[in-house]
């Protein structure tokens, strides 16, 4: 009897547990090491490439929103100011109209680090409460460097685990990688 339960713990929590992992394209460029913010000045496409069918949207991907939005931007300008700790992110149209702006301050939204920009993340911390159907604890990250041909190369990771209906035990993974093309600098 106690090894049936064990086997039946052991079954719920495999199946009830998902992983992708989304290497980089073959064809893409190679990244480049971080060693100042000016590296990564200049206009990208919006939409990247990998992750999916849907690609990810830069602008979104350095905002730290990790869900696919509906924001129109056909392109994501990034200038970082001449200080080296704060950046200007620039959300365009097709036509060049700006439709959102932020600006990412050293420590508050990023770490400089040889891998990259890491950009901070929200916690994603499910509460329990009337229409949660469980509890689920979360952590995700998202790196952004420079690649060799000019444009930028993205890497985002999510891990989370809990319980479903506080009784079945789920974890998830998903670790993606992107690419945006330089459109100018």
């Amino acid at each position: 009897m106690k090894t049936s339960r064990i086997l039946v713990t052991a079954l719920t929590f495999a199946l009830a547990s998902c992983v992708s992992h989304q290497g980089p394209g073959s064809d893409w460029p190679k990244p480049v090491a971080l060693k100042s913010l000016s590296q990564l000045g200049g206009v990208y496409a919006n939409k990247g490439q990998g992750g999916g069918t849907y690609g990810r949207k830069l602008y979104d991907l350095i905002d730290g929103q990790l869900h696919i939005s509906d924001k129109r931007g056909e392109r994501t300008e990034l200038r970082p100011a001449a200080d080296g700790k704060t950046i200007h992110v620039l959300l365009r149209d097709g036509k060049g109209k700006l439709l959102q702006s932020k600006v990412l301050r050293e420590k508050d939204d990023f770490i400089v680090e040889k891998s990259g920009l890491s950009v901070k993340v929200p916690s994603n911390i499910g509460e329990t409460g009337v229409g949660n159907l469980g509890v689920f604890v979360g952590d995700a990250s998202v790196v952004v460097r420079p690649s060799a041909d000019g444009g930028l190369l993205g890497e985002e990771s999510e891990f989370g685990a809990g319980f479903f209906g506080f009784m079945i035990p789920i974890a998830a993974s998903k670790k993606e990688n992107y690419y945006w093309p330089v459109l100018g600098r």
